[in-house]
């Protein structure tokens, strides 16, 4: 039997219940979201991923010459953390502070009424992030990273998966590799160690970051010391070091999220 949807408007609706994965076996502490949506044909367009970010406003609500309340009027987006809000008005003291949901303004509880208020408003602070991602529904901390093909339906309307993740926090893991031991030196011009090809364990740290491409250069990467046979380039190459095995990669993990992969050895 066919689902029937009623009331369907010009923007999607999300139907059903959003399907969890977490993409790592290491941890637990990333989550993805599947969230199915309806949207009459005529209306569709692939979501933008990315917008610019937007400030939030609020109005104050006065009692007695005390700010009582703060009515959120633009939830705004982009915010990383929980702006500064400052109450500005004929009266003193008081004080508010805001909570986010996801980068948007979720409300401004009021910490401080003060008094002798007559005209109150308030200032916001700017997010500080430039760019604005698209937020899942069922996961604040989950940012679109993919949008399925369409399939049509009854009624001239569509259906559709928008996929979300959160961002993954830093993971290690070991993997074995081929890597030049350099010669270690006692002096300068003593060799104690000759150089030889090994298959030491890597330690290999993933980091992760949400950022525009635009903004994709500006992450950091380390080169990695270069050795030869017998005049290594190491300052110091004592065994026990730690050195990089090789030259930071960077690559597109999901959506705007970019993964960079470092692999360490101890030298022998």
């Amino acid at each position: 039997m066919s689902v029937l949807y009623n009331n369907i408007e010009e923007t999607a609706i999300r139907t059903g219940e959003a399907r969890t994965r977490l993409p790592f076996q290491s941890h637990n502490d990333c989550q993805i979201v599947e969230e199915d949506y309806v949207q009459k044909a005529s209306a569709f367009t692939h979501i933008t991923r990315l917008s610019q970010s937007a400030n939030g406003g609020a109005e104050a609500v006065l009692d007695g010459g005390a700010v009582t309340a703060v009515n959120i009027t633009a939830a705004g987006s982009g915010f990383s953390t929980a702006p500064a809000v400052t109450v500005n008005g004929d009266g003193s003291s008081a004080t508010a502070s805001a909570v986010i949901e996801g980068d948007k303004l979720s409300s401004i509880e009021v910490t401080g009424g003060g008094s002798g208020y007559t005209v109150a408003t308030l200032t916001i602070g700017e997010p500080v992030a430039t760019y604005a991602w698209l937020r899942s529904d069922t996961n604040p901390d989950a940012v679109i990273v993919e949008e399925g093909k369409t399939m049509g339906i009854d009624c001239g309307l569509v259906e559709f998966t928008r996929v979300f993740s959160e961002v993954p926090p830093q993971r290690i893991e070991y993997e074995q590799i081929s890597f030049q031991q350099p010669a270690i030196y006692s002096t300068t011009t003593i060799q104690s160690k000759a150089a030889y090809m090994a298959m030491p364990v890597a330690k290999a740290t993933y980091d992760y970051f949400l950022t525009a491409p635009e903004y994709v250069p500006t992450i950091t990467l380390a080169v990695a010391t270069t050795i030869t046979a017998q005049t290594p380039t190491l300052d110091d190459a004592y065994s026990g070091n730690t050195v990089l095995a090789q030259d930071d990669s960077l690559t597109r993990w999901m959506g705007d999220i970019w993964e960079r992969k470092r692999l360490e050895v101890t030298l022998q």
